[in-house]
């Protein structure tokens, strides 16, 4: 509800500066929807792949599912929707203030010194509170999984609690570090950390996992081509963005 409201306010801003005028014939053919060069589209890269990052809770949803052999289906049907959603939303509110502001990243920036335009970044604020724990969880489970944590339960707890907690500060910081640091932090973290984990990792495994059935079922061989064709892929979409995206940030850094 707080994303409806959020996006329906910044439309409804572009639409009571500019009207329809960004939709006329003239002005989307002035106005250049495309990445301006290397470096933006690996930011681009970056948050689309941010956005479609369900590898570290898709064990959570699919335990809580109660049909859990459904989530396939329901994974495919979700991507789908807020892929149509990303494409009509990201698109329509650049070309409802393109007359009138000119902004990179965060469309935040294009927003007035108002009331309106802090509502909307108290409902963005709303919206991070209220996911950070389906990230936070998964991620702190991982690292608590590398530690030997004491057996009793009590013990275990504040443990559990005390990783969770320094977890949050470190990316806190970071984002804090960072020049304009919500667009950015996604970008960077989308190329190198999702990008590998949802690109690169599960090729690598399952080039692995079909050695032995290779011996077997020659039908593998094509199977094995296209994964290590993905494989390959993968590795410079993530090198490469990672590379473009943190150069970008430390040209912020430094200027700032």
């Amino acid at each position: 509800m707080a994303l409806t409201i959020s996006f329906l306010v910044i439309s409804l801003q572009g639409f009571w500066e500019n009207g329809l005028v960004g939709l006329s014939r003239h002005s989307l053919e002035e106005m250049n929807l495309l990445p301006e060069d290397l470096s933006a589209a690996s930011s681009w890269f970056g948050v689309v792949v941010f956005g479609f990052g369900i590898v570290p809770f898709i064990l959570n949803l699919h335990d809580s599912m109660a049909k859990p052999q459904l989530i396939y289906l329901s994974l495919k049907m979700g991507l789908g929707i807020v892929y149509v959603g990303y494409v009509v939303i990201s698109n329509g509110i650049r070309i409802l203030l393109g007359p009138s502001h000119v902004f990179h990243g965060d469309v935040l920036q294009a927003m007035p010194a108002s009331i309106i335009s802090n509502v909307v970044r108290i409902l963005m604020t709303v919206v991070v509170a209220v996911t950070a724990p389906l990230i936070v969880i998964p991620c702190g489970e991982l690292i608590e999984g590398k530690l030997v944590i004491d057996d009793n339960h009590h013990r275990r707890h504040h443990h559990c609690i005390l990783i969770r907690v320094v977890f949050c500060l470190v990316c806190m910081l970071i984002s804090d570090f960072v020049p304009n640091g919500f667009v950015d932090i996604l970008s960077f973290i989308g190329c190198f950390c999702v990008a590998t984990t949802g690109f690169v990792l599960p090729s690598l495994f399952y080039i692995q996992l079909s050695r032995q059935r290779r011996k077997i079922d020659s039908h593998m061989d094509r199977v094995f081509i296209i994964d290590v064709i993905a494989l390959i892929l993968g590795i410079i979409a993530t090198c490469v963005t990672t590379y473009l995206t943190f150069r970008v940030l430390l040209v912020q850094v430094a200027t700032d």
